[in-house]
């Protein structure tokens, strides 16, 4: 250990982390996972005030017999750059190089755990930089940038927040909400609301021990000013799977609502991302039209912040067949290929709804765009007769799509006339055309109405 007044320097090991935050699921998964970021050094700021702590502590834990601190730690993690090499940097910084400090210290930045004064729940805001894709598999789409300052350096990480859930101020579904509203408040350009805040908004009648049912769940997104979509797997997982992987396309977080197959209390996760399916498959999205052919229906493997593990914790969907001959969504916490270890044990969850917040003028639900696709589907089977065609349906910002207009190969000419023609709502919905692993085709579908309205088209590349 290395002190330099209120900043100390550290070796990363699991003991480090143990002594800090203690042995609970949380705290094991937390090593694991920068561990596998090869983690090599920790900086840590001793007195450090955290917004979100600090008004669930004026809130709930001030009233306290015992009143915890009201300030916390904050933990920073590097990847390349040993304690030795850290003080060199803050060396340089100060010494007059602090650019050059503050580009080597961003290069190896895995982000920070804020840890709170309290025994059974120490990780409080905790944002780390994910996993590599995988050969371009893995898709994190629920994440957004974190600045932060280390002493009056300034350094950033792509991620999301995670924090346990305390049983005091909030329980898993505030804490899920959380998680979830610091990506949408984001996209809304608002400031992300704090758990207790959540837990207040939510109205209930019972302590926040209690936790929230999906009504007040619902009500909470009302009161500060967001909406949301619901839907159930009502016996149809390829149409859940591809709602829910259609919302992760559109970076909007998805709560999954689970409960044990025997019954008792339920629990609430954040999902923050999805495995790439490799098959195409059959979406029925109504009993009386053809099914429409999505990757999305395929998914199986989810990332999750889950506040009883960790954040990005690997979980798999399967079905089950029930007597009654009804199919069932299921999640397996941990994922079946995963390999077991002695602190956490895989367990099945049956997954009875999906809640996801959305910016209060993002007004068309998810399965509206997918109904949008079979109303234009004649048109575009016609259009591109003779190829084998499959769909991708999502929401994103009028500003966002015209950023990614840049990258497709569109010729340049048409590309300055069509941008600067066009004229796009905050949000809009994209409907997209492909064959096998080739985008054909976009429809931009405005989605500040319940209902959409007519779609402009641009194809993609030569056929």
């Amino acid at each position: 250990m290395r002190r330099t007044g209120a900043v100390e320097l550290h070796d990363f090991s699991e003991s480090l982390l143990i002594t800090e935050l203690g042995k609970r699921p949380p705290v094991r998964y937390l090593f694991g996972y920068l561990n596998t970021l090869k983690a090599r050094a920790v900086l840590i700021e001793q007195h450090y005030v955290d917004r979100h702590f600090v008004d669930d502590f004026a809130w709930y834990y001030a009233r306290a017999f015992n009143t915890p601190d009201a300030h916390c730690k904050r933990f920073h993690f590097f990847d390349e750059l040993s304690r030795d090499d850290l003080n060199r940097l803050l060396d340089t910084a100060f010494n007059g190089e602090r650019a050059a400090a503050e580009k080597s210290l961003q290069k190896s930045y895995l982000g920070f755990v804020v840890v709170r004064p309290l025994a059974l729940a120490p990780l409080g805001r905790t944002v780390l930089r994910t996993y590599d894709s995988d050969n371009d598999r893995r898709h994190y789409e629920v994440v957004r940038k974190y600045r932060v300052n280390i002493s009056g350096l300034r350094l950033h990480v792509d991620g999301l927040a995670y924090q346990q859930q305390d049983r005091g101020a909030a329980v898993c579904a505030s804490t899920a909400l959380w998680s979830a509203l610091q990506q949408v408040a984001s996209l809304d350009g608002q400031r992300t609301p704090t758990p207790s805040a959540i837990t207040r908004a939510a109205v209930s009648p019972f302590p926040a021990s209690y936790g929230l049912n999906p009504v007040q769940m619902g009500t909470a997104l009302t009161n500060l000013g967001y909406s949301a979509d619901y839907f159930v797997p009502d016996g149809d997982t390829t149409l859940f799977r591809a709602k829910l992987v259609s919302c992760l396309h559109s970076r909007l977080p998805v709560l999954l609502l689970l409960k044990n197959e025997s019954g008792g209390s339920g629990h609430a996760v954040a999902v923050t991302g999805f495995s790439d399916p490799r098959n195409v498959v059959d979406v029925s999205v109504t009993t009386s039209t053809k099914p429409i052919r999505m990757k999305a229906g395929a998914a199986d493997v989810l990332y999750v912040h889950d506040d009883n593990l960790g954040s990005h914790a690997h979980y798999e969907l399967f079905d089950k067949q029930k007597p009654s001959s009804t199919g069932a969504q299921l999640m397996l916490r941990r994922g079946r290929s995963g390999k077991s270890t002695p602190w956490w044990k895989p367990d099945e969850l049956v997954v009875f709804a999906a809640l996801v917040p959305k910016p209060a003028k993002l007004r068309l639900t998810i399965e509206a765009l997918l109904r949008t696709v079979l109303q234009y589907r004649p048109v575009l089977e016609a259009e591109l007769a003779g190829l084998d065609l499959h769909f991708g349906a999502r929401f994103t910002t009028g500003v966002r799509y015209r950023d990614e207009l840049f990258d497709m190969p569109l010729d340049r000419e048409q590309l300055r006339a069509f941008q600067e023609g066009l004229s796009l709502p905050r949000h809009v919905g994209v409907i997209t055309v492909s064959s096998n692993t080739e985008r054909l085709l976009d429809l931009i579908v405005d989605v500040s109405v319940r209902q959409a309205s007519s779609c402009p088209v641009r194809r993609f590349g030569k056929r």
